[in-house]
């Protein structure tokens, strides 16, 4: 791709005010590969261009970006805890009008996992469903 649209996107990723200050800059080139790193306060930018395309204009071929941060923000769509991925999809299936299969997700949660704290909310869940039809 053209530089200038790999800096759109770049941008577009990591608006540069939550990049922090540039730190520092690493560039080098083996025949025809040039690698500029840019490190900054918060992400690092690695940026590889071919270099000897003397009839084209040059072309990022990569470009890799890294976050420093110790692991990714928590966005609740991943759980590990059985019981809160079925207690999700019921909410879910609720959404999409599905109830049968919003009740027996519920239903399975309360009889699997009786002690979850995801079991009450079933249960209004199921209460609210029958109070529904």
């Amino acid at each position: 791709m053209p530089p200038e649209v790999v800096d759109g996107i770049i941008n577009e990723f990591v608006p540069p005010d939550t990049r922090g200050r540039k730190v520092n800059s690493l560039l080098a080139q083996m025949s025809c590969a040039r690698s500029v790193v840019d490190y900054y306060e918060n992400v690092t930018i690695h940026r590889v261009t071919d270099a000897c395309l003397p009839s084209k204009p040059e072309l990022d071929t990569s470009v890799i970006i890294t976050f420093m941060r110790q692991a990714c923000p928590d966005t609740g769509l991943h759980d590990t805890d059985p019981a809160a991925v079925l207690y999700k999809r019921g909410l879910h299936a609720w959404k999409e009008s599905k109830f049968d299969v919003a009740r027996v997700t519920f239903q399975t949660l309360v009889n699997t996992y009786p002690n979850s704290e995801f079991s009450p909310l079933a249960k209004k869940g199921l209460e609210h469903l029958k109070n529904a039809n």
